[in-house]
This record gives C-alpha cells, structure tokens and sequence, in this order.
C-alpha cells in the first residue's frame, strides 16, 4: 500500500502524476479476477455502469483531456468513429483483455504528452465547453477526481458480481426447446404441489411478451429482465425455474452467467421435439394466438448452447416423464 502515496519533497506536478498513477492502477485492478461476461454485466439496477464500460470510459478520458484538449490532437480509434455524446455511454461488449489494452495504451499516450509538457500553467490548445481554455493543472486534478470517483463505482460493481448467487441448497432448473415442446406443462407439473414460495417459475413468454410487450431481438430488455429476475428468487432462498424458447443466439450469455454464478446447483434440460409434433401440441391447447406458419419461423432444431451442460430430453419423453426426470435430477 505504501507504494500508492506520494512521495514527499518532490514538484507539483510529479505530485498529480504520482496520485493518478495510484488511482489508474486501482482501475485496472478492478478487472482482476473477472471473466468477460461477468467485466460487460450489469449488475446494479437503474444503471448502465460495467467494470468494462467504465475502465473503457476512463480510457476515453485520458485521451480527450490529455490527447486531445491539451495536445490538440485528433482522436484515433476506437474514439474517432463515436459520437461525442457516446462517451458517456457505459455500455460495452469489449472483453477485458480488450478493454485492459485499452485503458494501458490511453494511459502511454498520456504520460508521452506529459513528457514534452512540463509546465502546469500550460493552456490546453483545445477550448473546453466552447470557449475555455484549462490549464494543465486543471486538467490533472480534473483527472484524479474522474477517476477517483469512478473506482467507487467500480467498488460497488465488483461486490455486486463476485457476491454468491443463490446458496448451497437452492437449485436452478432451466428447460428450454422449440415453442410446442412442453415446456410449460413440465414447468407447471414441478410446481405442483410445492409449499407456496418454494419454487419461482420464470416463464420467458411471461416477462418478455405479456408484461414488457418486447420483440425477441438481440439485446431485448426481457434478457436483463430474466436475470434480474432469477438472481432475486435465488438469493431469496428459494429455487427456480426458468423455460422458454431462450434461442442460444440471443440468451447464451444470459444463461452461462446464470449458470457460471450459481453457486448451488444447475441442471439444464433441452426438450428436443421435431417441429410436426410440436404443432400437433400446441394445436390441442384451448387458447392459440400464433399458429403452424409463425411456428415454423421460430423453429431451431437441437438449439443447444455452447459451453452449457444441457441434458437432451426426446420426444417419447411426457411432460409427466420429464418433470420425474427433472425432480430425480434434484435428488
């Protein structure tokens, strides 16, 4: 820790590079220990805020202030090709060797520039908002008090990801398969007969179609939905159901998290029917609101996700079979 100080007697400006030298290490400390999907998550509600986004919008910061206000230089990728306005956006994609190499180079350019700029009265050659012209002092304070405030986020969102999900006793179930397949009724056939608030099933149709009238397309809002939903039934104790279609195209990444987070135990089942029987299915239940032709686009056989352990269940399997098959899984 004694290394994060600075040290005494020295000039004022190898004082502000020491200080946001210590608080640029913390930054990059903060994707230490993270996988990609756990550095892109984001893990607290009402916010956009990732590990990810915010080392990367930190490495945005170093380049604007130090690049491009005080050397006036023009921004290079992956800056140049973003809207000014996206330098807030926390969102990202970028994994985190990605996003480390990122915030490290940003990091180089900035100590170049500090290099063939020693005096901190020298005036940025780039107006900020409009018509000012800060000085490089400004600028490092500026720079501390960023990224300063920005390593309490990261705080926050690291408990948030590395916290257990779930305990050593719950259990998370997820049926998936094509629409048709009976998902539904073998998710309704464990329920059954369980004490009241034993089991939450998280139905994808539920929360996507009926309650946020959601398309199912890459990135909808029912994917964070689903999630947040799971997550608060598992750390409340109880166990969980979850089914739907949940096309590995779409929801892979939402289930490795799942799976990979829950520390109790996962089973996963793939109900493989062919598309003919899942119509003869759906065609025996009272209320249709799609039919053979919508079926038929949706249709993906033996849609399995990669890197998820799932258990493939035929279709000479019943509902009341698979349900056995599923609580014999629980033991």
């Amino acid at each position: 820790m004694s290394g994060d100080f600075p040290q005494v007697a020295v000039d004022e400006i190898t004082t502000l590079v020491r200080v946001l030298d210590a608080r640029r290490r913390s930054a990059l400390a903060a994707l230490d220990g993270l996988d990609d999907q756990q550095a892109v998550r984001r893990p607290l509600p009402h916010t956009d805020l990732s590990v990810a986004g915010v080392v990367l919008h930190l490495a945005r910061m170093e380049d604007l202030w130090l690049g491009r206000k005080l050397a006036g230089e023009l921004d290079t990728e992956p800056w140049a090709s973003r809207h000014e306005e996206t330098d807030w956006d926390f969102r990202t994609q970028h994994g985190v060797a990605e996003v480390r190499a990122a915030y490290v180079a940003a990091c180089e350019r900035s100590r170049a520039i500090l290099a063939r700029t020693g005096d901190l009265s020298t005036l940025a050659a780039q107006p900020a908002w409009g018509s000012v012209h800060v000085s490089l002092r400004w600028i490092l304070v500026h720079l501390i008090e960023e990224t300063a405030q920005h390593l309490g986020h990261l705080d926050l969102l690291r408990d948030a990801l590395l916290a257990p999900l779930g305990s050593a006793t719950t259990r998370l179930t997820v049926i998936r398969g094509n629409s048709g397949a009976g998902k539904t009724t073998v998710a309704r056939s464990l329920r059954s007969g369980l004490p009241r608030g034993a089991l939450a099933w998280v139905g994808q149709d539920l929360l996507r179609r009926d309650i946020l009238d959601s398309p199912d397309s890459p990135g909808n809002l029912s994917i964070d939905l689903i999630d947040r939903t799971v997550r608060l039934a598992l750390d409340t104790g109880r166990d969980v159901v979850l089914e739907g279609i949940l096309s590995s195209t779409r929801y892979a990444d939402l289930l490795l998290g799942l799976a990979a987070d829950h520390v109790g135990q996962t089973r996963c089942y793939y109900l493989d029917v062919p598309f003919e029987e899942t119509v003869r299915r759906h065609a025996t239940k009272p209320a249709q609101s799609f039919g053979a032709e919508e079926m038929r686009r949706w249709y993906e056989p033996l849609d399995l996700v990669e890197g998820l352990a799932e258990t493939v269940v035929g279709p000479d399997s019943s509902a009341a079979a698979t349900a056995d098959l599923i609580r014999a899984g629980w033991g």
